[in-house]
């Protein structure tokens, strides 16, 4: 008779996801109420922020806009070149308080003008969090509903809402303002787009990509082994029957550039100097190996891809860990890369649960003893969301226990992806209830 090894475990984990999250209702009030005022209150969430706190001066353009004392210091690199007359985004004379030159897309800025920046700056920032959050929540639930996983929507939310709120690195994500669920909104509508090969959702994830560049080298990535996957399925010929989803992404991103086409030039320009000239960060991928090999990391990655897709009968549809395993990956991409960009990984959940016609439901979440899916689409969850909150709560765990400190943690994204891609390359999915039962 089989027993359940790791039953006090799963139950454990759940508990841990109802504290998170209890704790998460706490800190978005507190967070909500800093980003709003500049109260100081930040210092009392839970757990404690990944960074600390980085508040806005009393610079003449930041009193203009009640930003003195405010949060949100990354979302002031695109809220005050926003606010200027004179639009030069792309200089240390944007406005914004850092001297920072944005690395924003012109029609960010053109949206924000047009929006946000017309309220004062601490409403604007909080509403730029919310809004953001709720996109993504909103998304998740559509790509779950199209997926047939509509009940695994709560259980995905409460992993999202903990990371997000409840973890070092989620809240420095809200207070630094940043744009990372965007990154993870454009993931999620790309794979569905690919998977239901509906061009629609392309397009919008086009619109999400646009937010934010980093989500660039993983949309490279995967519509390069898209299309050889789709060329493998027809025996190596008709690619024109397929190209045009991609060519739909590509236009689209390439008519959101049209807007602000007088600053391009500078934008990419930052770009490129960012990239190639910058010191580089604390989770860069750039600070262990050469930065030409690190900036053709995404070569190597569709290397690995086209290993996976052409080793036996594997295609596209079949490789939602390796993809996520890439998503670990990217995160240490850029030169100047922090960990609280590491939310985008989300959008991969609702991928990671699909394998079969089953929802992985709240209900259904001990069901696993004698349900063959469930117990297969536990392998791929528990794995994927245990890495994301055990990343997410790093710095936090280095404080309290024998670990390496933060300067080790770009080391722990690379181990994930190799951890997620071994796993892909060995038939993981014959294997993981395994670890879950014992004779």
């Amino acid at each position: 008779m089989k027993k359940i090894l790791f039953f006090p475990l799963m139950t454990f984990g759940l508990m841990t996801l109802v504290v998170l999250n209890s704790l998460s209702i706490h800190n978005f009030f507190v967070l909500s109420s800093d980003l709003i005022n500049g109260n100081g209150r930040a210092t009392d969430i839970f757990i404690g922020l990944r960074c600390g706190t980085n508040r806005l001066g009393e610079t003449e353009s930041v009193k203009v806009f009640n930003g003195e004392n405010r949060l949100a210091a990354d979302f002031a690199q695109v809220y005050f070149p926003s606010n200027q007359k004179v639009h030069d985004y792309y200089s240390k004379e944007s406005g914004d308080p850092y001297k920072r030159p944005s690395r924003y897309a012109p029609v960010v800025h053109m949206i924000c003008e047009l929006t946000l920046c017309k309220l004062p700056y601490g409403w604007a920032s909080w509403i730029h969090i919310v809004f953001q959050v709720l996109i993504f929540y909103v998304s998740l639930f559509f790509v779950l509903k199209v997926l047939r996983l509509g009940s695994s929507f709560i259980l995905v939310m409460l992993v999202s809402n903990a990371v997000i709120f409840a973890t070092p690195v989620g809240m420095s994500f809200v207070e630094r303002g940043q744009f990372s669920l965007y990154v993870a909104c454009a993931y999620m509508w790309l794979l569905l787009g690919l998977y239901k090969k509906k061009g629609i959702y392309l397009v919008i994830a086009a619109f999400f990509a646009m937010v934010k560049w980093t989500a660039l080298p993983f949309v490279f990535v995967i519509l390069s082994l898209w299309l050889l996957s789709e060329w493998k399925k027809n025996d190596y010929s008709g690619i024109t029957k397929f190209i045009h989803l991609p060519l739909m992404f590509i236009i689209t991103f390439c008519l959101l550039l049209v807007p602000g086409f007088d600053h391009l030039e500078s934008f990419f320009d930052g770009l490129m100097l960012q990239e190639a000239n910058f010191k580089a960060t604390s989770l860069s991928l750039s600070l262990i190996i050469p930065r030409i090999i690190a900036k053709l990391m995404p070569l190597f990655l569709i290397v690995v891809g086209i290993t996976y897709l052409y080793r036996g009968k594997y295609f596209f549809e079949n490789g939602a860990l390796l993809w996520c395993a890439f998503g670990f990956l990217l995160v240490t991409y850029p030169t100047k890369a922090f960990d609280y960009s590491s939310p985008c990984i989300l959008g991969f959940l609702p991928f990671l649960i699909k394998e079969g016609t089953e929802s992985l439901s709240l209900r259904k979440f001990f069901d696993f003893k004698n349900n063959e899916v469930i117990r297969g689409q536990l392998g791929n969850f528990i794995l994927v969301s245990g890495l994301i909150v055990f990343l997410s709560l790093y710095d936090y765990l280095s404080n309290q226990l024998p670990l390496p400190d933060h300067r080790f943690q770009v080391w722990t994204y690379i181990f994930s992806f190799l951890i997620l891609s071994i796993l892909a390359f060995v038939k993981w999915e014959k294997i993981k209830y395994k670890l879950f039962l014992f004779s």
